[in-house]
């Protein structure tokens, strides 16, 4: 059985629940899927923002989109929008250079 703890899980599966009533089909069934959805979204980010970490700690990024394209290089498509909430969420600042 998958295992995922996740922060919104059963607002996701209530959400689902709610959605499958209507198209026909169990909640339970429409529920998980949404919960597996959420738990795999979860894991993206979380392996996402750990690489930001990682290439802010090892190389001098000026700009979101010099971010971006390091994660591009990484394999890890990403847009500016998304870099941009994951610097506010993780609590990056930028500092001038010595």
């Amino acid at each position: 059985m998958h295992r995922c703890i996740c922060k919104y899980a059963n607002e996701y599966a209530g959400i689902a629940g709610r959605t499958a009533e209507l198209a026909g089909e169990t909640a339970a069934a429409s529920g998980w899927r949404a919960v597996q959805l959420q738990c795999e979204v979860t894991r993206v980010k979380a392996r996402r923002q750990a690489k930001i970490l990682e290439v802010v700690k090892t190389r001098v990024i000026e700009t979101q989109e010099e971010l971006a394209a390091a994660l591009a290089a990484e394999g890890i498509p990403v847009t500016q929008a998304t870099i941009s909430r994951d610097i506010k969420e993780l609590q990056l600042t930028k500092v001038p250079m010595p």
